[in-house]
């Protein structure tokens, strides 16, 4: 169905009237409860009708940061997600785009507020939305839900890739180097009151053993070598 309007009356430039789309219709003009990432917040969907509320206005540009474009789907899109079934407008974000872009590093990772230990110690590019990837990085697409553009594992890697960013390698040296930097930082973080002793042990037990079973970090020989992945399958 396509969208109409159909106007009911006018005072000089004022006008009044109501908008008819697929969903049903709403009078113009009205007040629109904003629920930026799908939610009008301390308020539920039965709140809002209640209220006499017919549309609820989202924001493309911080849906897509949280909870996410793939997030929305599974549940079967924004009306499911939100459980209203008035009328949703969203306007594009292109304003929130530019002007609460964060400032990033040469990796391109932001380098705005308090760090946590993945940021400090980074693994690769990590973005809150994620268009298709181009350059080096050209073949790695990832899905809107928040992208992680892993680092080359080996400085050969990074430039057989031509990835400008640093490797694991050039950055860390081997798991151990990386082991007790992340220690020296959740102690850090912990003495500042930032972070629980408990919470920081924990962090620590999980970053080690997201790397071990995901083989981020790259293998060593006993000389201390790394063992390009062909030579350590064999």
């Amino acid at each position: 169905m396509k969208t109409t309007i159909t106007l009911d009356a006018t005072d000089g430039a004022a006008r009044a009237g109501r908008v008819h789309t697929a969903r049903g219709s709403f009078a113009t003009p009205c007040f629109m409860p904003v629920g930026t990432r799908g939610a009008v917040r301390h308020l539920s969907a039965d709140d809002l009708e209640a209220l006499g509320a017919d549309v609820m206005l989202g924001n493309t540009y911080h849906l897509m940061l949280r909870p996410g474009v793939d997030t929305i789907a599974e549940l079967g899109g924004l009306h499911r997600f939100t459980d209203w079934d008035g009328h949703i407008l969203t306007d594009s974000g292109g304003y929130q785009i530019f002007s609460l872009a964060p400032k990033v590093d040469v990796d391109g990772n932001e380098i705005a507020g308090l760090k946590s230990l993945l940021m400090r110690l980074p693994l690769g590019t990590y973005t809150a939305w994620d268009p298709i990837p181009t350059g080096p990085l050209k073949g790695r697409e990832r899905s809107l839900a928040a992208g992680y553009v892993p680092f080359a594992l080996t400085k050969a890697q990074r430039t057989a890739s031509g990835d400008p960013r640093r490797s694991i390698e050039e950055r860390y040296g081997d798991l151990w180097s990386y082991y007790y930097q992340a220690i020296w930082i959740v102690n850090d973080l912990a003495g500042q009151r930032l972070l629980l002793p408990d919470d920081a042990n924990l962090l620590i037990n999980q970053l080690l053993n997201n790397i071990l079973n995901n083989k981020i970090l790259p293998k060593y020989d006993v000389s201390g070598k790394i063992v390009e992945e062909e030579e350590a399958e064999q």
